[in-house]
């Protein structure tokens, strides 16, 4: 099952060039003490600094990420050498069933892409009616705030600008 994403759209995904750095860096095979791959996800695990080593799945339908890592980048370096290890390398990745926590996490994507789409589903339709009311009021309201910039000017030159010191200490704010 080749991946059809090159190296350059892999590394795309990458939040930064560290990230990018690590992710290469993981995409050897002795990094991996698990590789394998359904239809529809890739995962493995790899050893890290700590005693067990760190779960990385990916959903291959909607290229997504998991990682049992520490890490607040997304996506982690894992996920990125998983990605390019599988992109480049995938017969090295064992054909098998998914693990619990891989199909819970699958499970719980489409639940919310599910959820997500019968929301966009349920959405009310337009009121055009409503909507042109809406933007005749805000019109409305932009020329009337044109119309009292435009009194107000007319009083300041009216009165003379001398006089505006006086004036802006009585009806502004201290410091302005």
């Amino acid at each position: 099952m080749p991946l059809n994403l090159t190296e350059e759209q892999i590394i795309q995904l990458a939040p930064d060039a560290a990230s990018v750095k690590a992710g290469k860096g993981l995409a050897v095979p002795g990094k991996w003490v698990l590789l394998a791959c359904s239809e529809r996800a890739v995962w493995g695990h790899c050893q890290g600094s700590g005693k067990n080593p760190y779960q990385t799945a990916i959903d291959l339908n909607d290229i997504a990420f998991k990682c049992s890592c520490p890490s607040r980048k997304f996506p982690c370096k894992h996920g990125l050498g998983l990605l390019l290890l599988f992109a480049s390398k995938a017969d090295l990745f064992e054909k098998a069933e998914e693990p619990e926590w891989v199909t819970a996490w699958l499970a719980k994507r489409e639940e919310k892409a599910g959820k997500k789409e019968q929301k966009a589903r349920n959405e009310k339709p337009v009121d055009a009616a409503a909507q042109t009311k809406r933007q005749e009021k805000r019109h409305q309201n932009i020329l009337n705030g044109i119309e009292d910039l435009e009194t107000w000017m007319k009083d300041l030159v009216r009165n003379g600008l001398v006089n505006v010191p006086t004036i802006c200490s009585r009806t502004w704010p201290v410091g302005w």
